[in-house]
């Protein structure tokens, strides 16, 4: 796969891979945040429309990468949103439960 990048002139240009090995790594981690931002909004686009800033809803992360500051301000910046680290061992049965509970809730 290519990653695109803009040229000097400021026209995009395909390449393999950026020079720098920070850069290839922000760009693994901007695509994932991008591909899970484009999951919410499909599933729910109206907690995405929110506007972004101190009202928006906060973005909770779990597990190993939450753990990277790094990582957690690419999330930042891709969701505009702040960004908020649970500490909570099992991750995915609590996000399983917090769907539960919000399909419960809709259903009366």
């Amino acid at each position: 796969p290519h990653l695109r990048a803009c040229a000097a002139s400021g026209k995009p240009e395909m390449v393999d891979a950026f020079d720098d090995k920070t850069r290839n790594a922000r760009a693994v981690i901007e695509m994932r945040a991008l591909a899970i931002k484009k999951h919410i909004t499909t599933l729910m686009p109206d907690l995405i429309a929110k506007s972004s800033g101190d009202n928006s809803p906060q973005l909770l992360v779990t597990g190993g990468a939450s753990n990277n500051a790094d990582i957690l301000q690419v999330f930042a910046d891709v969701f505009q949103r702040p960004v908020r680290c649970l500490d909570v061992s099992e991750g995915a049965a609590f996000g399983a439960a917090v769907r539960a509970y919000h399909a419960w809730q809709d259903a009366d």
